[in-house]
């Protein structure tokens, strides 16, 4: 949570926290990475859902996981608008 409120903030040009070396924090690009590692996940669960020999009990998990990784996806653009959609 801390790194969705630090990139909401530095999106509005705040620096929100220095590295011991001086550097800002970048906590938007840490946010974007996260929010593109999930859009690779949603894409493996629905590759996996897709194939016909996915048992009932592994698509139940399936479709529980892609819940989960669409509603974190969901929830970090209210922080960081992902790049690239929309425009």
């Amino acid at each position: 949570m801390e790194d969705l409120t630090g990139a909401a903030r530095e999106l509005k040009g705040e620096v929100v926290k220095r590295k011991a070396n001086g550097v800002p924090w970048d906590h938007v690009n840490e946010v974007r990475e996260t929010q593109n590692r999930l859009v690779k996940i949603i894409g493996r669960i629905n590759n996996k859902l897709g194939h016909p020999k996915t048992g009932d009990a592994a698509r139940e998990l399936l479709v529980a996981d892609l819940g989960r990784a669409r509603g974190m996806l969901d929830y970090s653009t209210h922080y960081v608008p992902r790049q690239g959609v929309g425009s």
